[in-house]
């Protein structure tokens, strides 16, 4: 069923308590690294061991990604590692080695990763180097903005 309305006004009033009528629950920080980044679940894991951690062992990446998996090696990590890095390189982010020990990611590369979860999990829009993540945004100024655009 189409809605005609009279007035941007209306059509915002009509937008807005549908999205209230949904009753939009927050959203989890790993669901929000899962989606943004489009990773796994071991992946999102794994990135968010490195957001809350100054470093990553070996034996902690192992125990918090695969914890029920006795036979996962450092290689193992190490190829989850590598497949993460792919899906952060358009964002310009790395994830550095420790010889020997682990791994880690810069404050500056962090602080890029919460900002983008945060805005997220608050459903506002988001854009990153002309990549958009999400455009969904509460507020009456912003619907009127979209909509005048179209």
């Amino acid at each position: 069923m189409v809605k005609n309305f009279d007035s941007l006004d209306e059509e915002i009033d009509y937008l807005q308590n549908e999205v209230d009528s949904l009753g939009r629950k927050p959203v989890d920080e790993h669901i929000a690294i899962q989606k943004i980044f489009t990773l796994s679940r071991n992946k999102a894991k794994f990135l968010q061991l490195l957001l809350r951690n100054d470093n990553v062992t070996y034996e902690l990446g192992l125990h918090y990604v695969f914890p029920k998996t006795s036979d996962a090696t450092v290689k193992n990590l190490y190829q989850l590692k590598a497949t993460t890095q792919m899906a952060l390189a358009p964002y310009k982010i790395e994830i550095h080695s420790i010889w020997q020990e682990g791994y880690y990611l810069k404050a500056s590369d962090k602080k890029v990763i919460n900002e983008m979860v945060e805005n997220f999990c608050r459903g506002e829009a988001m854009i990153f180097e002309d990549q958009l993540i999400l455009v969904v945004k509460e507020s009456r100024d912003h619907l009127a903005a979209i909509r005048a655009d179209l």
